[in-house]
Formats: structure tokens, C-alpha cells, sequence
């Protein structure tokens, strides 16, 4: 019972008012944060980061899971804003400022060692939210492809894994007022790409070298939409997406 009202309760008091962005940022990523309560700890979890002019202050543990738990409530601009600052505490401060090429223990320049591979979890970041690339089935059999694309600062991101079926690849890039996405299946692999769109009639492929609505590209099957995105089914291959804007 006493575990149940910790998980439970830790935003239920009345008295206590905040939070760290450690606690909310590993409640959220373990699951531990009711449901119900989800969307209110990653808003608040947020708020805090804005509150501390777009930076984070979690070590280890909670850096680990800040990202996600930022950007699967709907704070992906946070996030970014966190990522790429330049003053401390920061990974720029560190790589910018301090002109360090390796990760540190803590986010002081006194830190006592710069050896510290753990920080590095916010690659996974990269990879699986930024680029959109997160396998959804053993060894790669099935891949998702889901990029979070930031309302501003980032216009293009390029990511590849190799893996035992072959490459898994994602390339998207902003084009004018669209958008250009282009994903790699392995052989023996199946993906699931959501396009950022409004309508499948303003998603276009090209990868075979003839301009056709995308559900009409050989290995593309139109699944349906799902909120802000266009979600298909592909086969293994290296499809070409475009995104024509709301005027195209």
C-alpha cells in the first residue's frame, strides 16, 4: 500500500507544489504516473524546463529518460530548446564552451572525470525520435518510422543503423513549405512510416523515379490517418516521400 501512495501520490498533495524534472522525468519514463496523470506530470515536467530559460537539471538517471518523457506528452520544442543550449548546464556548454570531446560526470566545468558514457542515452533520442527510426520487432523485423520534426531550428536529419537484416535508414529534410522524407527497409524487414501530413492527397513518392500518389508507389499501402499523420505500410526498399504544403 505505502509503494501504491508513492506512485500514486507524489502529485497529489496539496502541499507540495513542485516537482524535479528528475522525478517527473523517470515517473513518466518507467510508467510509474497514472494514466490519468500522464499528460499533467509531462506538462509540468515542461513548464520547469521553461521556467529554467530551456534548460534541464536532471543527471544521469533522469536525463535518460527526459527526452522522451518531453516529447511523447506533446513538448517536443522543449526538448530541443534543452538539447542544444550552449550554457550551462548543457551538452553544448560542455562541447562548446569547454571544448570538451568526451561526457562528463556532472554538468560543472569541476567535474571529476570526463568518462561518462551514460550520458550518452539522449542518442537514443536522436535515433529513435528525431530521426524516427525505433524497431518495433525482434532483430528489425518490423521498424517504425516516425519522425518528430521541431517547429523551428532543425531542417534536415540524416540517420542510419546497421543491423542484422541490413541497413535501416532515415533521411528527412524540410523543402520549401513541404517536406521530404525518404526511409530504408532492410530485406526480410516490414516498416510502418507516419508522414507528417494532413491528407494522403499531399503525400507524394518518388523512389521509383515517377512522381505518383504515395499509396500508388510499388510496396506503399495506405493504412489511414491518424491525427497530424499519414501512416503506410512498406515493404524492404528505399522509399522517397514528399509532402506537398497545404497551397500544393
Amino acid at each position: 500500500m505505502s509503494q501504491t501512495r508513492r506512485i500514486n501520490g507524489y502529485r497529489n498533495d496539496p502541499e507540495e507544489k513542485e516537482f524535479s524534472q528528475h522525478q517527473q522525468a523517470i515517473a513518466l519514463g518507467l510508467g510509474l504516473a497514472p494514466s490519468d496523470r500522464r499528460q499533467t506530470v509531462g506538462d509540468s515536467l515542461a513548464a520547469d524546463v521553461r521556467a529554467r530559460d530551456n534548460h534541464l537539471s536532471t543527471g544521469i538517471m533522469g536525463t535518460r529518460f527526459l527526452w522522451d518523457a518531453l516529447t511523447s506528452t506533446g513538448h517536443l520544442d522543449e526538448a530541443f530548446a534543452a538539447a542544444t543550449q550552449t550554457t550551462f548546464p548543457s551538452y553544448g556548454y560542455w562541447i562548446d564552451v569547454l571544448g570538451w570531446n568526451a561526457l562528463g560526470e556532472n554538468w560543472p566545468a569541476d567535474t571529476r572525470s570526463r568518462n561518462h558514457m551514460m550520458f550518452g542515452t539522449i542518442v537514443q533520442w536522436f535515433f529513435e525520435d528525431l530521426a524516427g527510426n525505433r524497431p518495433t520487432g525482434a532483430g528489425f523485423s518490423e521498424i517504425e518510422f516516425r519522425p518528430e520534426i521541431p517547429s523551428s531550428g532543425l531542417d534536415w536529419v540524416k540517420a542510419s543503423t546497421d543491423t542484422v537484416r541490413g541497413e535501416v535508414a532515415t533521411d528527412w529534410r524540410k523543402s520549401g513549405n513541404g517536406l521530404e522524407p525518404e526511409v530504408t527497409v532492410p530485406a526480410g524487414s516490414d516498416g510502418v512510416v507516419y508522414v507528417p501530413a494532413s491528407s494522403s492527397r499531399l503525400v507524394r513518392e518518388h523512389g521509383t523515379g515517377a512522381n505518383l500518389a504515395a499509396e500508388r508507389a510499388p510496396g506503399v499501402r495506405l493504412v489511414g490517418q491518424q491525427g497530424d499523420r499519414v501512416v503506410y505500410e512498406v515493404g524492404s526498399g528505399t522509399y522517397k516521400f514528399r509532402v506537398l504544403d497545404a497551397q500544393g
